[in-house]
């Protein structure tokens, strides 16, 4: 009865009180900045931390807050004294690292990310080059930044840009094979007609960035990317021009790829890569029909290229021994009996692997697209 008689006594109090400071953190929803994108950059003597909303109601223009501090958690504390709204990152989408703050290491940020409760491991990370996270932050004026990187990661799923990766699947993957890739973004003066309402600046995909050990070591070429995205099979949508021998140009769109990779043993030993690519493409435009001779040189010219380029994404893994491709996963997957072999000799001869590449591709064939004459 006594306990019954205390809670009674505490609902009462709760119902009478209008004291906030009982409730944590209790403000008016018009009191509160729902940040959508948070940026990381190196600063002198420790880091820079920038936040910023998306778009808000009554046409308020995004809110952008920046501070620096010795560690992360410091200058995100900084950042929520700034302003009169209450900074909440629970709403945060989009992860943005400058370069110079991605070669000193990511390991404090997967390390603030994992304890932090507010920030989601979901969150969509992204490297900055061309400029710091903060400016690439600011490219959006008004409506914020978070819009643009939202419609990156559309135009990814369709092909049209980088392949997205999460926090968590960053931290995954990183425990696992010690390398792996993240999108990168390049920061631009901003052009007429590119959507950029005005800005100076304006974020453009720009490849990859190629993460060892938790560092960044290298940014990939277009050649390079499309191998990473050849070998990922996540390439459906992406567009190869070609020109025929009288300078017919015509536009190939990717359907789908998939790529298998097989070790290759001399006895006990692990001495090659045995990768097959089987891609689907179709016509997208041509200026007139094509012959069964020209859609054959089509498919041949294709297969040298793409192969070409996946032998240049395993060549820049080998060269910096950093395997961001999951190749010995991969080949373990191919051949179970010998994953005992594979792990044990891996990390001595990854580097000196010798390579085969063959691409399986297959022009589909559309109405009106052909013409019966040899």
């Amino acid at each position: 009865m006594k306990g019954v008689l205390v809670f009674v006594a505490m609902l009462t109090l709760l119902a009478g009180c209008d004291d906030r400071a009982l409730l944590p953190y209790a403000r008016e929803m018009g009191e509160t900045a729902l940040m959508r994108t948070v940026g990381l950059d190196a600063g002198e003597g420790g880091v820079v931390f920038t936040a910023a909303t998306g778009s808000r109601a009554g046409g308020q223009e995004a809110l952008v807050l920046s501070a620096s501090g010795t560690s992360i958690p410091t200058a995100a504390l900084a950042v929520q004294s700034l302003g009169d709204s209450y900074v909440y990152y629970g709403h945060a989408d989009q992860l943005l690292v400058g370069e110079e703050q991605a070669a000193r290491g990511l390991a404090e940020l997967l390390d603030y990310l994992a304890r932090e409760p507010q920030l989601s491991l979901g969150a969509q990370m992204w490297v900055v080059f061309g400029g710091s996270a903060a400016q690439a932050i600011e490219t959006a004026g008004e409506r914020g930044v978070a819009q643009r990187l939202d419609q990156l990661n559309t135009d990814g799923e369709l092909g049209a840009a980088n392949i997205g990766r999460s926090a968590a699947q960053l931290m995954t993957v990183l425990a696992r094979q010690g390398s792996t890739y993240l999108p990168a973004l390049d920061l631009q003066p901003a052009r007429e007609g590119d959507g950029g309402q005005g800005s100076k600046q304006t974020l453009l995909p720009g490849g990859y960035a190629i993460v060892r050990r938790g560092r960044l070591v290298c940014r990939t070429d277009t050649e390079v990317s499309r191998g990473i995205e050849l070998m990922e099979g996540e390439n459906a949508g992406s567009v190869v021009d070609l020109s025929l021998e009288d300078g017919t140009r015509v536009s190939l769109v990717q359907d789908a790829a998939r790529t298998v990779c097989r070790p290759v043993f001399q006895g006990d030993e692990l001495t090659g890569l045995d990768v097959t690519c089987d891609l689907t493409v179709r016509v997208a435009q041509t200026g007139r029909r094509l012959k069964p001779k020209e859609l054959e040189w089509l498919r041949q010219r294709l297969e040298q290229m793409q192969g070409e380029r996946i032998v240049r994404a395993i060549e820049l893994g080998q060269y910096w021994d950093a395997d961001f491709l999951d190749l010995e996963r991969r080949t373990q997957m191919a051949r179970p009996a010998w994953k005992r072999h594979i792990q044990k000799q891996w990390d001595e001869v990854f580097r000196a692997l010798s390579l085969r590449v063959e691409v399986r591709g297959r022009v589909e064939r559309s109405y009106g697209m052909m013409d019966g004459a040899e």
